[in-house]
């Protein structure tokens, strides 16, 4: 969830913690090898979509840019 706190403090930090806050998840910071269940992750997409005003396909995609720019090229090397 570290790559989707990421994606979304691009925006602005206060949005991170919108995000948080619209999911019903106390402040919290996430490691990126954090293993995270798959509906708190469904969750912080939905709200990520809703604080930025922007699809959840888009939430996903900017998610998946995010991922591949950064954590791909760290896997491969």
């Amino acid at each position: 969830m570290k790559c989707l706190e990421e994606t979304v403090c691009k925006r602005g930090p206060e949005k991170w913690l919108a995000t948080l806050a619209k999911a019903g998840i106390p402040k919290a910071t996430f490691a990126a090898t954090d293993d995270v269940d798959d509906k708190v992750v469904v969750d912080l997409l939905q709200a990520a979509a809703a604080v930025l005003k922007i699809s959840v396909n888009a939430a996903m995609a900017a998610f998946d840019e995010q991922w591949t720019g950064k954590y791909g090229r760290l896997s491969a090397a």
